[in-house]
C-alpha cells in the first residue's frame, strides 16, 4: 500500500530532550586513579555536587548533571587506607559547549 502525498523537504535535527536528564548540556569528563577502594568527592564553589565509590584502578566519570554555573571542580580522592588526594579539574559553562561525544545538528 503506497500513500501519495507531496513532500517539498525533510528536516532532521538534534534533540536534547531525547537524552538522559544527566547527559543535557555541557559537563567535564573527570578522570582519575584510585589506589585502593576510594569515595570519589566532586566539589563546585564549595558544594559537593557528586559523589561515588570507585574501585582500585583508573576511572572515568562522566555522567555529571550540566551546572548553571561556573567553577573549577574540586575532585577528591579518599582512600579506602585514610589518604587523601584532590586535585581540580577546570571547567567554565560556555553555552557552545558539548559533552565529549555529542553532537548537536540541524
Amino acid at each position: 500500500m503506497w500513500l501519495n502525498f507531496g513532500l517539498r523537504g525533510l528536516r532532521i535535527a538534534s534533540d536534547d530532550r531525547m537524552l538522559a536528564p544527566s547527559q543535557r548540556g555541557f559537563a567535564p569528563v573527570v578522570r582519575g586513579v584510585a589506589n585502593t577502594n576510594a569515595k570519589v568527592s566532586i566539589k563546585q564553589n564549595g558544594y559537593t555536587i557528586y559523589q561515588i565509590t570507585v574501585p582500585a584502578g583508573p576511572f572515568v566519570i562522566n555522567d555529571l548533571y550540566a551546572s548553571g554555573y561556573s567553577g573549577d571542580l574540586t575532585v577528591e580522592i579518599q582512600e579506602s587506607d585514610g589518604k587523601v588526594r584532590s586535585f581540580i579539574v577546570p571547567f567554565s559553562n560556555l553555552a557552545p559547549l558539548m559533552r565529549v561525544g555529542h553532537l548537536r545538528y540541524q
